[in-house]
């Protein structure tokens, strides 16, 4: 009788040292999914890519960004610095639009590039509705490759305009990035759990294989 009736409580304890773990695993793999998640997501322009001469249009658009107003030059050939690799961006007219699309580059909150051209080039920053959300100008005798960024503090970044009043500019490195966030409460929470089930799953086995 005694045997009997071990059986089915050592299948039983088994199945829920099982299902400990498996509950465990599961908690701590979407509490690190929710972790990755919270990483900002960088796409950077260097305009590397295209010859000496070409017309941005619809080149990145398998990025979510269509541009106007911007032709790509070789920085060596005309004798102007770069950041990386050769080529610049040259607005000729004095105006560079980027429209983003938010269904493939997600919500920009933070857009950068670096800015080699008169006093008052500028970074202009729209929402969707074609609000302004915030501008950064180069100041007074800026070198050349200032770094001007922008992050807004409001709705994300629909469209980017980098315009001077219609004197011609260069810029290098373009950057768009969505905001990183803190780990929700909940997440930590099941990380912890994922934790303490796997650390309870792994003692109980000890227990048991000693026990053996």
């Amino acid at each position: 009788m005694n045997t009997n009736n071990s059986l089915p409580r050592a299948l039983t304890s088994r199945l829920r040292r099982q299902l400990r773990s498996v509950l465990g695993t599961l908690a701590l793999l979407f509490s690190l999914g929710a972790a990755q998640s919270a990483l900002a997501t960088v796409t950077v322009l260097t305009f590397d890519e295209f010859t000496d001469g070409t017309v941005l249009t619809n080149q990145y658009a398998s990025l979510g960004i269509t541009a106007s107003g911007a032709t790509i030059v070789d920085a060596p050939l005309i004798g102007l610095p770069f950041v990386s690799s050769l080529n610049l961006a040259y607005a000729p007219s004095g105006l560079m639009t980027f429209s983003l699309n938010s269904a493939i580059t997600g919500d920009i909150y933070t857009v950068s590039t670096y800015v080699t051209g008169p006093v008052d080039t500028g970074l202009f920053a729209y929402d969707a509705g074609n609000n302004l959300l915030g501008q950064i100008l180069l100041s007074a005798n800026a070198p050349a490759n200032t770094l001007l960024s922008f992050t807004s503090a409001g709705n994300s970044i629909a469209r980017l305009d980098i315009h001077d009043g219609g004197s011609s500019f260069f810029i290098d490195n373009l950057t768009f990035a969505t905001r990183s966030t803190v780990p929700e409460p909940a997440s930590l929470w099941l990380m912890g759990l994922g934790l303490l089930g796997l650390l309870a799953a792994t003692r109980q086995k000890t227990v048991t294989t000693h026990a053996g």
